[in-house]
């Protein structure tokens, strides 16, 4: 006696059908807009997403979508630009390993907090979140060479944990499947 499951060829396919093609910014030719700054922004956009392999970190985004309902992703500023990268760092996190924290307060309940964490071989825990605000590294259940106190703090390149986050939004993205949080083949 057999049993046959297609779960596996189910999100095979919907990975294919849904995320196989990475997003492409289309553009109007000068002729249409009358606008060469935007045109060249656009393709500026579009190469600078080709520079952080969208297509694979896309793929690796849309295999947990499926599978699991939900999957992170993570932009921020690219802090080593050099002539031919992008500006921005765009990366794919872990689900098992990443969460955001909602408020229970406002009726649209809002990102307040992201964070990723892992633990290594010693068992030591490791977190970086992330507010509107700031940006933390926790080590172990305490804050690392960051400041929780009022004061202000600047920020830097080499270390990053209490600086104030720079962009003014939180980083990590959460994307749901469906608001059941459901994989494909369920």
């Amino acid at each position: 006696q057999t049993v046959d499951t297609i779960a596996h060829e189910i999100t095979a396919f919907k990975e294919g059908y849904h995320w196989g093609i990475p997003i492409t910014f289309v553009q109007r030719g000068n002729k249409d807009s009358g606008n060469k700054e935007e045109n060249e922004a656009i393709t500026l956009l579009n190469e600078c997403y080709n520079a952080e392999n969208l297509g694979r970190e896309q793929h690796r985004l849309g295999h947990f979508v499926e599978i699991c309902g939900i999957g992170y992703t993570y932009v921020d500023i690219n802090m080593d630009w050099e002539e031919g990268e992008s500006f921005f760092k765009y990366q794919f996190l872990d689900p098992r390993h990443t969460f955001v924290v909602k408020s229970r307060y406002y009726a649209d309940h809002r990102v307040m907090l992201g964070g990723t964490y892992y633990t290594d071989e010693q068992g030591n825990q490791k977190f970086t979140v992330i507010s509107k605000n700031k940006r933390f590294e926790i080590f172990n259940r305490k804050i690392v060479n960051g400041k929780d106190g009022q004061e202000e703090l600047t920020w830097g390149f080499e270390n990053r944990s209490g600086e104030v986050n720079p962009l003014g939004i939180i980083p990590i993205i959460e994307w749901e499947r469906a608001d059941d949080r459901m994989g494909c083949f369920e």
